[in-house]
Parts: C-alpha cells; structure tokens; sequence
C-alpha cells in the first residue's frame, strides 16, 4: 500500500507491506427499510444528486475488503492471498429520518 503526498514528487511512499487492495462498496437502500436491498456498489456508480438512484442520501452501510499477502509469499502467488472483508453500519446516515 503507498500513499502520494499533494505537493511533492509524484513518487509513491510506501506505508504497509503486503497490501494488494483495499476496496470500498456502498450498501444502498432503495426502499427506506434499513435494509441494503439496492445492492453493493462502487463509489463511481453512486450519484451526489438525490433524485438519481443510488445517491448517497441512500447509502446506510459499507463493506471494507482488503486483500493481503503474507510476509515470505511474492507478489505473483495469488493462491497465498488472503482476504479479508467486513460491513460498516452508519449508524447515522444523511437523510435518514
């Protein structure tokens, strides 16, 4: 995992070892229950404007998965990654009632 400082070089600075991915999806509900019922979607696919499905006003969880490898395993050993994911209540959502 690398990070890129704003202002500096545009050379990454690494900041945890053995990180492949960290991905983050957005549980939408399209029916005002509390449910993510809409599905799991992408930060690109979710829209700023509230009369767009999905927007953000209903984004109530998220999913964080991050995928790793262990410490000896080279990059190219993909059957030696381990994933890891879990889900992210909000516990107050915007626009929530």
């Amino acid at each position: 995992m690398k990070r890129w400082d704003v202002g500096s070089s545009n050379n990454p600075v690494p900041i945890a070892e053995g990180i492949h991915s960290l991905k983050f999806r957005y549980g939408v509900d399209s029916t005002n229950d509390g449910n993510p019922d809409g599905g799991y979607f992408d930060v690109q696919n979710i829209s700023s404007d509230t009369t767009q499905k999905p927007n953000w006003n209903q984004v109530i969880n998220v999913q964080v998965i991050l995928t790793a490898s262990p410490e000896k395993a080279k990059a190219t050993d993909s059957e030696k990654l381990h994933y890891y994911q879990t889900t992210i209540l909000l516990e107050n959502p915007a626009g929530r009632k």
